[in-house]
């Protein structure tokens, strides 16, 4: 699966980055992300754009600029679990009862995220040098 981010120059960064998506895959049902080819971490700063899914293109889409961690893994684990339902029906808005369905389902998957989410990372090639003593050579003149 492809995850790209939008490049940003300026204002603020995305809530979520591309490792904390993979993060969220790996944690969430397999269910959830089969039908799922490429992830976009959009660019939009619009205050109405939301996650969703396309199932034509095979594209989730997340809209976290303007977002809190919470509100954007939130919104990315509810179109999820909405995906494994078959519940996208196009629509800007879902009916309450539906919403509250998916965030029973949710949130088992929010409380085990939340402090993971945007956590600090160590890079993969990153070597203490914790235990090493600086060598000092003679200056030659």
């Amino acid at each position: 699966m492809k995850i790209h981010a939008d490049k940003i120059e300026e204002g603020p960064r995305h809530a979520l980055s591309k490792r904390d998506v993979r993060l969220i895959f790996e944690t969430v049902p397999p269910d959830w992300t089969r039908e799922i080819n490429e992830v976009r971490i959009a660019n939009s700063l619009e205050w109405h754009s939301r996650t969703f899914f396309s199932r034509y293109l095979g594209r989730l889409t997340i809209y976290s600029r303007n977002r809190t961690k919470e509100q954007a893994l939130a919104a990315v684990l509810s179109e999820l679990a909405a995906i494994s339902l078959r519940l996208n029906l196009g629509l800007k808005s879902r009916p309450k009862a539906v919403r509250n369905r998916l965030e029973k389902m949710t949130a088992p998957f929010m409380q085990q995220l939340l402090p993971l989410v945007g956590s600090p990372q160590q890079s993969k090639g990153h070597v203490s040098l914790e235990g090493f003593k600086e060598l000092r050579f003679p200056l030659v003149e």
